[in-house]
């Protein structure tokens, strides 16, 4: 992202949206949001190769 700012439909190629996000609150923490989701994804995968499904 080359700034910090919250974008509409109009304002950035679709290849480099994410979203939607239902608030511009919720759009403006899109990292945060990222980077716990993908926190729990790593924690599921180390369960699953361990042979945990907990």
């Amino acid at each position: 992202m080359d700034h910090d700012r919250v974008e509409n439909p109009p304002d950035a190629p679709g290849h480099r949206r994410l979203g939607p996000y239902e608030t511009a609150e919720q759009a403006a923490n899109w990292r945060q949001r990222l980077d716990d989701r993908n926190e729990q994804w790593d924690e599921e995968d180390r369960r699953w190769a361990a042979g945990r499904d907990d």
